[in-house]
């Protein structure tokens, strides 16, 4: 299972009882088609004598619950370190990070939520069980950055950093990996994991989180004219330099550098009024040295420091939470129409301005982001949700289920929540997104779960916010500020966008529980979530007879448009996509076949060709391609009992029955997900019925027929360039990487996405 790093913050371990417990499990966690395990533990709780009534510190409480409930969670010898105890309302929320002989285990979490009472009410689980693993490393970390070096086909000017770590597996017991994070600080900061024993690369996947984005009062739309504020925290020096939260933030100013080798900056801006910092707005806006937007990072950073205190008792004290903000960043002087939060920037920004987390805030090609407080406030959500929870595994981010972009989305939606939020406005970047057209606007509830997600982060964020800013508007601001923070505290980094609105209920619950909101509240939420599809939004859907189920899948073409390709030079390459969410059918007791079908639209030109995989008993088993490519990791179904392969039209089926091997089974769980070579983004289409093949075996749309553990008709034929555009050479300015960089293929995504939206548009306007 490919998750996202997670290193524990404390000393403290929690080992669990090893003990079997005799009795069946009385947890009553969710139905499948999740990564993460959900609990209501009430119930045990009060079985285990001693906790259940027993006051305890929380950490001590949860601890010890979990101690107790060990076989019933089981969670026999899994270890466990205290990350963070959290505030949500009366209620808490402590969470664990999973170790292993003192190693953290990539992705393995728990999170134990406690009633005002200080009883657990519910837990959450992402943990690898079953663990087996050498932790003695055959390569040290010299062999690691060979390894590493190698892959990108260049020398890291910058050191990268190591840590071992153990890397779980779905079908197997974990190996031992080097983390290697390279480029840190950047926009490409990027984390590999090489295994320890063989040099081979694990996984890769990028550690910066990007969001466009523009402090007056709020920005230099709605409130054009500058006020004198109070910089509060201001931590004193000779000179006075903006430095504050007892040394915890660090504002500065860029002189130079780009991604690629890292960063200069400075921090020499002191008072200019007196002891005060009264710099009014550059006549120039494109201005990159003016004091103007030093002054209004510091306050506005401030400002939402000070909403996390006060609100959510979040406390950013430790050292790992020390931040450095860029203000006027530019890549090789260029400016460039970004802002971006990185963790673990150490070596990027050396001596006393380095930090473990850094915040560029880019001057603009047409006014400066740091003029607009929602640019900054978003990359504060994501600084806060990293250094609190940690769940968020970017865009490339994945679980068992192959690419998993829902961590990414849920974080971009709660960013954009909690700036808006503040600010007391649904439209985030007035002053720098708009300008772009691409201003997000959180009363705009026309995307629902799974017809309206694309597996873009931020697109799919925009589900995720104006859920939270509806609930603001049912609730106020008050209750709903909590219901977010209270669900982004159990996230996982295997966490569906349909766990992000059971988090809302499960604290909705507990703030009913403790007297602090009214149940119909819980209504309200549960209402709201089913409006918007959250309440069946996990990373499997069901397909039920004569129902449709329709979701989007990212084509070649939009993919090889950020690489600077073409559909078949991309094709060629061994690149192929797999549709983001994995499906079930439902089969009655007195069925005799199962057909799975598929009908593809496409929004655009290009060829078809594509693949449907199915599995009995458990959802379609997924592995890492091996690819050219340093920097990027693609999944494709390598765990199936059926397939029907090669299809070119835009229909197709899978059919199992009596004549298929192993053949159908009434009452059994089919799983199925496709996988694609289409040049086109495509809309999907599927639907399931009890009709039994004509003929022996399955029956293949457009590439043949399908047949006993399948092969689904001729050897898949790659698209020819005359099917494609040649695309666009794409790169971002001043960035120094050839546009064969991996992540210009988020560029591609964009234009998915954006076609998405064009033809979503034709379709309501008809």
């Amino acid at each position: 299972m490919h998750r996202l790093p997670l290193a524990p913050l404390t000393a403290l371990a929690l080992v669990l009882s090893t003990a079997a417990a005799s009795a069946a499990p009385s947890a009553k966690s969710a139905a499948g088609g999740r990564a993460v395990e959900w609990f209501d533990v009430r119930d045990l709780a009060s079985a285990h004598a001693g906790v259940a009534g027993t006051r305890l510190e929380p950490r001590a409480a949860a601890e010890r619950f979990l101690q107790s409930a060990a076989a019933d969670l089981r969670l026999e010898g899994v270890d466990l370190a205290v990350k963070s105890d959290l505030q949500a309302g009366t209620a808490r929320t402590v969470r664990f990070t999973q170790t292993y002989h003192g190693l953290p285990v990539i992705g393995g979490a728990v999170a134990v939520r406690l009633g005002a009472d200080g009883a657990p009410r519910a837990a959450v689980l992402d943990v690898a069980r079953g663990l087996s693993v050498a932790t003695t490393p055959a390569l040290d970390e010299g062999a690691a950055r060979s390894a590493v070096e190698e892959s990108i086909g260049m020398s890291l000017l910058s050191p990268p950093s190591f840590h071992l770590a153990v890397q779980p597996e779905a079908e197997g017991s974990g190996k031992l990996v080097w983390m290697v994070d390279i480029h840190r600080g950047t926009r490409n900061s990027t984390r590999f994991l090489v295994d320890a024993h063989d040099g081979s690369i694990v996984f890769v996947r990028r550690t910066a989180l990007d969001a466009m984005g523009r402090v007056y009062s709020l920005n230099a739309v709605d409130t054009p004219t500058p006020v004198d504020v109070q910089l509060n925290d201001l931590v004193a020096g000779t000179p006075q330099y903006l430095t504050g939260w007892d040394g915890n933030l660090t504002v500065t100013n860029y002189v130079s550098g780009a991604q690629q080798g890292g960063y200069t900056v400075e921090q020499t801006l002191t008072p200019n009024a007196g002891e005060d910092f009264l710099f009014d707005p550059p006549a120039d806006p494109l201005d990159g040295t003016d004091g103007f937007a030093q002054v209004n990072v510091y306050y506005h950073m401030t400002r939402i420091r000070d909403y996390f205190q006060q609100t959510h008792g979040v406390d950013t004290s430790p050292a790992s939470w020390k931040v450095t903000a860029v203000a006027n960043l530019m890549e090789n002087g260029q400016p460039f129409d970004n802002a971006f939060f990185a963790p673990e920037t150490e070596g990027v920004l050396s001596g006393p301005l380095s930090s473990p987390n850094m915040m560029g805030i880019y001057q603009g090609t047409m006014t400066d982001f740091s003029g607009d407080s929602d640019v900054f406030l978003h990359e504060f959500g994501h600084y806060i949700s990293h250094n609190a929870v940690g769940y968020n595994g970017g865009q490339f981010g994945s679980s068992e289920y192959g690419i998993s972009p829902w961590g990414g989305g849920i974080d971009e939606g709660i960013a954009d929540y909690f700036a808006c939020t503040l600010n007391g406005n649904a439209i985030l970047g007035e002053a720098t997104l708009a300008p772009l057209g691409a201003a997000r606007d959180l009363e705009d509830t026309a995307k629902v779960c799974p017809s309206g997600v694309v597996g873009e982060v931020h697109e799919d964020g925009e589900i995720i916010g104006s859920v939270g800013w509806s609930i603001r508007t049912a609730l106020g601001a008050e209750v709903a500020d909590r219901l977010v923070w209270g669900s982004v505290q159990t996230l996982m980094p295997g966490s569906s966008l349909g766990d992000f609105g059971r988090g809302l209920v499960q604290t909705a619950e507990d703030l009913v529980a403790a007297g602090e909101i009214d149940a119909s509240a819980v209504t309200t939420v549960e209402a709201i979530l089913a409006a918007r599809g959250l309440d069946d939004c996990d990373h499997v859907l069901q397909v039920r007879p004569n129902e449709e189920r329709v979701t989007n899948q990212i084509g070649l073409g939009a993919l090889a448009a950020g690489f600077g390709a073409s559909c078949a030079q991309v094709a060629q390459l061994g690149i192929s996509l797999h549709s983001f969410f994995h499906f079930q059918a439902e089969v009655q007791p007195g069925d005799e076949a199962l057909r799975f079908k598929v009908d593809l639209t496409p929004v655009e030109g290009g060829a078809l060709q594509w693949s449907i995989y199915a599995r009995a008993g458990e959802h379609v088993g997924m592995g890492p391609i091996p690819l050219p490519i340093p920097g990027l990791t693609l999944f494709e179904p390598q765990e199936f009992d059926f397939r029907v392969e090669g299809i070119t039209e835009t229909e197709g089926e899978l059919v199992i029955d009596k004549a298929t091997d192993p053949e159908f089974a009434p009452g059994r769980q089919y799983f199925f997900v496709l996988k694609n070579q289409n040049c086109p983004t495509t809309v999907a289409r599927m639907s399931v019925s009890n009709e039994p093949a004509e003929g022996a075996g399955g029956a293949g749309g457009g590439g043949g027929a399908g047949g006993a553990g399948g092969a689904g008709g001729e050897e898949p034929s790659t698209p020819s360039d005359s099917d494609e555009d040649s695309g666009c050479s794409c790169s971002m300015p001043g960035d120094d990487a050839s546009s064969g960089s991996p992540w210009g293929a988020l560029l591609g995504l964009g234009l998915a996405t954006a076609l998405l939206r064009r033809r979503n548009a034709r379709t309501s306007s008809r």
